[in-house]
Parts: C-alpha cells; sequence; structure tokens
C-alpha cells in the first residue's frame, strides 16, 4: 500500500509542477495540451449513456491523439446497404422451341449474368423484371394460332440453382370459319419477380435465363422500357 502511496503521491506533484504553465503531462515533461497524457488512458467510471441531441457531444482523437468533441452531424452514417448491380439494358435470349409437346423439360436460354463478391454476410434482394416479345409460332414470323396454351418462363439462378420462377402464359386461337378473326398477338409482356436470400461473404453468381414452349419462337430481355435486374445487399 505504501508503494501505491508514493507512485499517487509522485504523479500528483509532476501534475502540480507542470500546472505552473497551465498544462499537466503524464509520462512526458513537455506537454502540449492542458492533460497530455504520453500512453494509454482508463476511466474505471464513465457516466450512463443519456444523449441529448444539442447537449451532449461526440468526442474522437485528431490525428496527433488530441480529443476534441464534434456534432452528430459531423459523423457519416454507416449505410447499411449496398447496391450490387442495377441494370435497365439486358442481353437478349433469342428463343426458339419445335417441340409440340409441352412436358419435356427445356434448356433455359441465358439472359443476362452478373457475378458479385461480398465482404461479409448479407441478405441479398433480388429485383427483375425481364420483357418478352416477339412470340411466333415456331419457324414463322406469325402469331400462334393453335389455341394451346403457351408458356413463357424466367427462371432466376443464384450460384447454379434456380430459386424462384417466373411465368407469363398466353394464348392467340384464329378459328378460319370465324368472319372476323381475332387480332394477332401483339405486345409486350413481362415477368417479374423479388426475391430474398441469405448468401455467405465471398463471390456469387446470379442470372436470369428463359424458356418459351411449346412449339413457339419468342425473345426475353433487351432495353424496352420497364426492364431491370437489380441487387441489393443489407448487412446487419
Amino acid at each position: 500500500m505504501k508503494k501505491n502511496y508514493s507512485i499517487v503521491v509522485a504523479i500528483v506533484a509532476s501534475a502540480m509542477l507542470n500546472a505552473q504553465a497551465s498544462a499537466v503531462g503524464i509520462n512526458t515533461s513537455t506537454p502540449t495540451n492542458t492533460l497530455d497524457i504520453n500512453g494509454t488512458a482508463r476511466v474505471r467510471t464513465l457516466f450512463p449513456n443519456t444523449y441529448v441531441s444539442g447537449v451532449d457531444k461526440i468526442v474522437v482523437a485528431d490525428a496527433n491523439g488530441v480529443l476534441k468533441s464534434v456534432p452528430e452531424s459531423a459523423i457519416p452514417a454507416t449505410r447499411s446497404y449496398d447496391i450490387l448491380f442495377d441494370l435497365n439494358s439486358l442481353g437478349i435470349a433469342a428463343i426458339d422451341d419445335a417441340d409440340t409437346s409441352a412436358s419435356n423439360v427445356r434448356t433455359p436460354i441465358e439472359i443476362q449474368s452478373k457475378t458479385i463478391t461480398l465482404a461479409k454476410d448479407a441478405l441479398v434482394q433480388i429485383n427483375f423484371s425481364i420483357p418478352l416479345n416477339k412470340i411466333y409460332e415456331h419457324g414463322t414470323s406469325l402469331p400462334p394460332k393453335d389455341g394451346r396454351i403457351k408458356m413463357l418462363r424466367t427462371n432466376l439462378v443464384v450460384d447454379g440453382n434456380i430459386v424462384t420462377k417466373s411465368t407469363n402464359t398466353v394464348t392467340n386461337y384464329v378459328n378460319p370459319d370465324e368472319p372476323t378473326p381475332p387480332p394477332a398477338l401483339t405486345g409486350v409482356f413481362y415477368n417479374t419477380g423479388s426475391f430474398f436470400i441469405n448468401l455467405t461473404a465471398g463471390t456469387h453468381t446470379i442470372k436470369v435465363e428463359g424458356t418459351c414452349n411449346p412449339y413457339i419462337s419468342c425473345e426475353q430481355g433487351g432495353n424496352i422500357s420497364g426492364s431491370r435486374f437489380q441487387a441489393v445487399a443489407f448487412y446487419q
């Protein structure tokens, strides 16, 4: 105990001597501020966090270790999300299906693919709006007229796995016995979706791919108004 008292007395004496120059130095004989500590510092008791805007301040240390108070607005907010990519012009998948059977599995054609790298684990939201157009009967530039439902599907694929699908179905039956046949199939359709997935830190591949069937051709993708492929990462 006597040894501890001696240390305290020595520190106080040193502080009193240095205080004569309006500066107190600990482990330094040349203090440059009112309190200059050459070493680490510890506060055993802190006031509880009762922050009130406009009253309490945020304490920071500058490059020289000098403590300063700054307003809350001086500390930039840390974003808890990142826009990984945001595309409104996509690749075009020209799809031609010569199979008249609706039950056979089709091989999807890639529309757009993106590789992302996450610095840490994240919840990733993926949004897509894929235009579908030029829907023709196979081998022609005419609309389908067999009366069968045509399936226009877009797959969202993450790291090689289909995680969700969006599908439009259309028909356009032209009966030659009708005095006024219905109009040809025209316009642009969209397959849309939004999907959340937990991804670990590292590199991942996100893509959209499409199919059109049976016995038709179509295009998916392009830069038509309304096209979108976007991924946003949210962090804890």
